[in-house]
């Protein structure tokens, strides 16, 4: 009966009535948020779906009223209008008629009666025609601005219409949502399947999905149009959450698929908007879907790899999810970041900043294949290079191609190279622009987060061990157990330390006498910040910009195109062109190189020290045999070993030519020792050529398999186990939807990471469930020094696939509601029972002596009854007085009657069984 007066208020704008309507169902919804198991079974009501049917069945969406429409309503009026008054004036002229006929007696009096009429509408006409005539214009005019006023006004009403029945049917879906949370068992799920009319869901569903298509191909939304659309999609999206929710339960297809089927468009459309994610809460996995996030769809800036988020310790679990919901949530904080700006005139410097870094490197790269192919040479050598020229020609060697680059080519590559070199400054300009804008601010905040953030291990020993919170920051511990700490509200503990520091420094008594003292202490704090905030935050910033390769690598590129295009060298702007470093191919051997760099520079001085071993012997030994012009001392001696080793010729260049005498005692005991010197010279080209460069040459080839094979580890843990849950394939193909299905449908990491940016952009907080305000609150800890945690995170678990404990705990539960339900059933029947029991009784003790005078009867007749036959009578007899005393309205059935002196049997069929003596009473009406 409430759907009824429902549509009735809505009809008569009734807002009041609406609004308690919307509010009961939230209501409802929030009482069984939790989940509140109880409130779930208590609320999941036949009586409760059955109006939430009607809603469904007979509440829609109304178009946006047209003049068309205002045209045809005032047309169907107007034509019923018309038939009125043409009755009216018939009954009219009839009475009047039948008035003035006996008063004229003739047919003359009618006929002048007539003609009088005749002359008085026609002078009507005329006087009405000629004021239409002289006012036409002012009346279309009023006419036109009183349609467009009324038609405002029906677009005004209509609007109102449809928001409160969308709010009303969105808190009705957000009551069915909450019903169903937390699925603890499947006994509410199936009650709720079985008892809605899905059907009407999916109507509603498309009857949304049709109108946002009317509107996108309507005219241009104003922001009435806008909000009613962004309603209409929340009020579909919900009910494809609804759909996709219960149809794992319906296990035979029966329900969910049949009301999907004649709307497979909308719920494709809807189910494009959907994402979905499987939590942990109270030890329990819980499934969850969530409205993506515009920027995530398909086609947007969102549609990305984010390789990021795979950037983690695989060696531990706890360690991994939270580095990877630590990676999460600076993906977020970066997207949060970017949104603005693209948002703003300067999208550009997030959107377009990958070409801007392409179209500086080909720029500088044309600019230096300019040079090099038009022979240009700088402006210091250019006089040089002018004298030469002119000695060739002098000597008649110069060709004609020669010729003409030094006449023409030389020279208009010098003007376009500069003009080229200040189009390069140009766009570094607006790349160093776009790098502060879109860049800088995100190197900060991390660089800012790294050096105030916990540890990892702190995160994951507070993770396991459920440790406290830790205190506040000027919060510390007092050794006197009786200090005025301890009678200071914990709300005021850093302000109540803050005054006490100020104490100490200026030497003064601390005194803390509640609120004469807060006020001080508040200001105080206030006029911290404000003095050493700023320079703190200056300071922070500017080591982290110091300490960023990025912002290096960026200032030296503005700088190096900035001083090329001031001297006129474009020649010096060379580090646009290690842009290609950033491609794939280059930063692998980069990579390479910066993973074992430090072995490499060790091996490196390890070479130094054996060159200088060597040259130490050989300037004490072999003196004579060293060219004076490379090694007459320490310091020319080695800069010319080590010049000639790193080419890789030894030291043939660094001594006088060697001599080999014709036997061994001359090459041992000559003059100059040859043997020693041929021993000497070999021992460090093995060492230092031989050994150490191959030992360099080895760190890089083992840095390249290292970096090989740890990306092939990286990708086989992402091609063998889940990233989310750790689960293995194997598993998962076993006993699970498939590994690959997993891994897109179930736990994919995006929709992990789009599923938090949907929490962090959520206004107002309130519209989340219980399961999103549960993830918020373990992502962004809402209380000061809380730890971010991971525990709602599923741990080798999807929903797909339930091993035999969780089968038979599940089971179990079943098992117990269905009994708790019986239970209750059965304590209302027995005290149902008790009652009439009672009145059975005292009916019973009324007609007591006719028993007794029954069994006397058949005694007489020579047939002895059993005493059991006998109660079988007077409980006849009871039932046809009971039956007479309440004028045949309650009629009592026999359903079993064994004479027994044992415990009766209770029929199983029978609902309500009453023992009287020994005899079973059954009663469709109670009894």
């Amino acid at each position: 009966a409430l759907e009824p007066e429902l549509q009735d208020a809505i009809a008569g704008g009734d807002e009041v009535t609406m609004e308690g309507a919307i509010r009961g169902f939230l209501m409802l919804a929030d009482a069984t948020r939790g989940p509140n198991h109880a409130n779930q079974l208590s609320i999941a009501q036949p009586a409760l779906f059955d109006l939430m049917d009607r809603l469904f069945a007979k509440m829609f969406h109304q178009d946006k009223p047209t003049m068309e429409t205002l045209w045809r309503q005032r047309g169907e009026a107007s034509a019923t209008q018309q038939a009125t008054e043409k009755v009216l004036k018939f009954k009219e002229s009839a009475d009047s008629e039948g008035e003035m006929a006996p008063k004229a007696g003739n047919e003359n009096s009618r006929r002048t009666l007539l003609t009088v009429r005749q002359v008085s509408m026609s002078r009507q006409q005329t006087l009405a025609g000629l004021v239409k005539s002289e006012s036409a214009k002012s009346q279309d005019a009023q006419h036109a601005a009183a349609d467009r006023l009324e038609l405002a006004q029906m677009i005004e009403l209509s609007r109102w219409r449809n928001n409160i029945r969308a709010r009303l049917k969105i808190a009705a879906t957000t009551c069915i949502l909450a019903v169903v949370e937390g699925g603890e068992s499947q006994i509410i799920p199936h009650k709720v399947l079985t008892t809605l009319q899905w059907t009407g869901i999916a109507e509603q569903m498309n009857s949304c999905y049709q109108s946002l298509k009317k509107q996108q191909a309507g005219a241009e939304e104003d922001a009435e149009d806008l909000k009613e659309r962004a309603q209409l999609f929340e009020e579909g999206i919900l009910y494809c959450f609804c759909l996709k929710y219960m149809v794992a339960y319906d296990e035979d297809n029966q329900y969910i698929l049949p009301a999907i089927k004649p709307h497979r468009q909308a719920m494709k459309y809807f189910s494009h908007h959907t994402g979905y994610v499987e939590i942990v809460r109270d030890k329990r996995l819980e499934r969850l879907f969530f409205q993506l996030p515009d920027a995530c769809l398909p086609g947007g800036p969102l549609d990305q790899p984010f390789v990021e988020m795979y950037d983690t310790d695989r060696s531990e679990v706890n360690r991994k999810n939270l580095q990877f919901i630590d990676n999460l949530v600076r993906l977020i904080k970066k997207e949060e970041h970017n949104s603005l700006i693209r948002a703003s005139r300067l999208a550009f410097c997030v959107t377009r900043w990958g070409a801007i870094c392409k179209a500086t490197f080909w720029l500088s790269l044309l600019i230096h294949l300019l040079l090099i192919c038009s022979s240009y040479s700088p402006e210091w050598l250019q006089l040089r290079v002018e004298q030469r020229f002119a000695e060739r020609v002098e000597a008649g060697l110069a060709t004609e191609a020669e010729a003409i680059f030094h006449d023409s080519v030389t020279p208009v590559s010098r003007h376009v190279a500069f003009a080229l070199s200040g189009l390069l400054l140009l766009l570094c300009l607006v790349r160093a622009v776009a790098f502060c804008v879109g860049a800088l601010p995100n190197i900060l905040r991390v660089a800012l987060e790294v050096q105030g953030g916990a540890e990892p291990e702190e995160v994951i020993e507070e993770e396991e061990n459920s440790e406290a919170s830790s205190p506040g920051r000027f919060h510390k511990k007092e050794e006197d157990d009786e200090s005025d700490d301890d009678l200071v509200d914990p709300a005021d503990r850093d302000l109540f330390a803050a005054t006490a520091v100020r104490a100490e420094v200026l030497g003064m008594p601390h005194t803390w006498e509640g609120e004469q003292h807060k006020e001080e202490a508040v200001l105080l704090v206030e006029e911290a910040k404000q003095r050493w905030g700023g320079s703190v935050f200056t300071w922070k910033a500017a080591k982290a910009v110091a300490s960023s390769p990025w912002c290096w690598y960026e200032a030296l590129l503005f700088l190096s195109v900035l001083v090329a295009f001031v001297v006129n060298e474009p020649s010096i702007a060379l580090w646009p062109l290690f842009e290609m470093c950033s491609w794939k191919g280059s930063k692998t051997v980069i990579d390479a190189i910066k993973f074992n760099a430090g072995k490499m520079i060790q091996t490196f001085l390890l070479g130094l020290l054996v060159m200088y071993v060597w040259l130490v012997v050989g300037i004490w030994t072999l003196q004579k045999h060293h060219a004076e012009e490379y090694c007459s001392n320490m310091f020319q001696c080695f800069f010319a070993y080590l010049f000639n080793s790193m080419r890789g010729e030894g030291l043939r260049d660094v001594m006088v030519d060697a001599v080999f005498w014709g036997n061994l005692a001359d090459m041992a005991w000559q003059e100059g020792n040859m043997l020693f010197r041929v021993l000497w010279d070999m021992a460090f080209q093995f060492v230092f050529l031989y050994i150490l460069i191959a030992i360099i040459t080895g760190i890089v080839i083992d840095a390249f398999s290292g970096l090989r094979d740890e990306k092939e580890a990286a990708d086989q843990d992402l091609q063998t186990k889940c990233f989310v849950c750790n689960l293995d394939r194997f598993t998962l193909d076993q006993k699970g939807q498939g590994f690959d299905k997993h891994i897109q449908t179930e736990h994919n990491p995006r929709w992990y990471l789009f599923f938090l940016l949907h929490l962090y952009n959520a206004r107002p907080r309130s519209k989340l469930t219980g399961q999103e305000m549960h993830v918020l609150r373990k992502v962004w800890p809402e209380e000061q020094g809380q730890k971010r945690s991971f525990a709602w995170l599923p741990r080798e678990k999807t929903v797909s696939l339930v091993d035999d404990g969780e089968e038979g705990q599940r089971a179990a539960s079943e098992v117990h509601d269905q009994l708790a339900a019986m239970a209750e059933q059965l304590q209302t029947l027995t005290q149902a029972a008790g009652e009439e029991r009672k009145t059975l009784q005292a009916i019973l003790s009324t007609v007591a002596p006719s028993t007794f005078g029954v069994a006397s009867t058949f005694g007489r007749s020579n047939k002895q009854l059993h005493p059991t036959e006998a109660g079988i009578m007077a409980s006849r007899r009871a039932s046809l007085l009971m039956e007479q005393a309440s004028g045949g309205s309650r009629r009592g059935s026999m359903v079993r009657m064994e004479p027994t002196s044992s415990a009766p049997v209770f029929p199983e069929a029978a609902p309500n069984v009453l023992l009287t003596g020994n005899v079973l009473v059954h009663d469709d009406l109670g009894l």
